[in-house]
């Protein structure tokens, strides 16, 4: 963990997350909400506003999981980013501080130690 910094990505990448799995018990309750909404009849006046409203509601809604759901892949994928940057970097400086005897097995060929610091840091 101590190489995963900002650290504050992870807290607000967190924070994202769980505002997100929250607007999901919301939906459900704007949509039953939407369905009694609906039984009321046409031509009493109460319709047009309950209508609006909840109408609106979704609105608000969709625009809410959005924001906690594009926050949360941004922070998560930035401190990603740097974790593997930082991995790649600490690897490759171990490597070049080898003995030149080390890479003279066949696991530790150029192309092969090359295809790990690509590939299976990430």
């Amino acid at each position: 963990m101590k190489y995963y910094t900002p650290t504050w990505l992870a807290v607000v990448g967190l924070v994202a997350s769980v505002a997100a799995a929250l607007q999901l018990p919301a939906f459900g309750f704007l949509l039953a909400k939407m369905v009694f909404t609906l039984m009321i009849p046409v031509d009493d006046p109460a319709f047009v506003t309950e209508r609006d409203f909840w109408v609106s509601m979704f609105g608000v809604l969709c625009a809410g999981i959005f924001l906690s759901t594009y926050i949360q892949k941004l922070a998560f994928g930035y401190g990603a980013e740097n974790l593997t940057q930082r991995l790649r970097a600490l690897l490759f400086e171990a490597i070049l501080y080898k003995h030149i005897g080390w890479f003279d097995s066949k696991d530790k060929a150029p192309g092969v130690l090359g295809n790990v610091i690509q590939e299976d840091i990430a």
